[in-house]
């Protein structure tokens, strides 16, 4: 997990350089922000990168990106690459699969205040990001999938076939830019319900937060963001759990990577 690490810091890097020299903002996230907080590090069992970026201003890094990152990295979009399952953009390496290795870049915008809202909110981006992957993934590359979520999958395409993804595309972005009244921001990408909802307050500056050596952008109030998301985010989980994640991180992401050659085998 050391070099997966290094590679997972070097995309952040990279990321932050074209944020900040073009001006453009963007925050540490979820599980990302939660181990610079605590730990300083990546979580332990960590293969990917949460970053949220405030919708006005997504497209916009989204170009950069795609021009400036170096030529081992590239940026996958659902406008952009054919195929690719996700209502939101990734940053990857070139030559390896974004689902083992990337940096998701979730759009912030603004949402609803009242209770009502903020469900059918929550409903309807997770249907429609969950019904955009299933129709565009390809069944053999979910690994981890389990027989019953193998069957599910293959039985949604079918009805999901008569549906255009730019549809769904189309419908996503309505509701991201939607000009919601009040001081609430959402990640339309997040699947935590009502706490993927945020004061706007809190995103208004960055701060900044050290993760493995280097400086990275922050929410200004990311303790309040944790604890909206996690409660008591400064205890860590079980050491059983631990070592499942870690399980999990050794079979589907480190090996696949080993197997590649990408990084040294034990």
């Amino acid at each position: 997990m050391i070099s997966v690490h290094r590679m997972l810091i070097d995309m952040l890097t990279e990321l932050n350089r074209v944020a900040c020299d073009n001006g453009l903002p963007y925050f540490l996230a979820y599980g990302t922000l939660l181990g610079a907080v605590r730990d300083q590090r990546l979580i332990a069992w960590d293969t990917d990168v949460d970053v949220l970026v405030p919708v006005d201003r997504y497209d916009a890094l989204c170009r950069v990106l795609e021009a400036e990152l170096p030529p081992e990295m590239c940026l996958l979009s659902p406008l952009s690459t054919p195929g690719y399952e996700q209502t939101f953009s990734r940053v990857a390496y070139r030559g390896i699969d974004h689902k083992i290795l990337r940096i998701d870049l979730y759009p912030l915008g603004r949402g609803p205040e009242s209770r009502v809202g903020r469900f059918s909110y929550a409903v309807f981006v997770k249907a429609v990001n969950l019904a955009h992957m299933l129709k565009l993934v390809a069944i053999e590359e979910k690994l981890h999938y389990d027989l019953r979520k193998r069957i599910i999958t293959r039985l949604a395409k079918i009805p999901l076939a008569f549906v255009p993804s730019r549809v769904l595309l189309w419908g996503m972005n309505r509701v991201r830019r939607a000009r919601f009244r009040g001081g609430t921001v959402a990640d339309s990408c997040g699947r935590f319900g009502a706490r993927q909802f945020f004061e706007a307050a809190w995103f208004n500056s960055a701060t900044e937060v050290e993760l493995d050596g280097r400086l990275f952008k922050a929410p200004r109030d990311k303790e309040r963001y944790l604890e909206r998301v996690y409660g008591d985010f400064m205890t860590p989980v079980s050491a059983e759990q631990q070592a499942r994640e870690l399980d999990i991180a050794e079979l589907y992401y480190v090996r696949p990577l080993q197997d590649l050659g990408v990084i040294a085998a034990d």
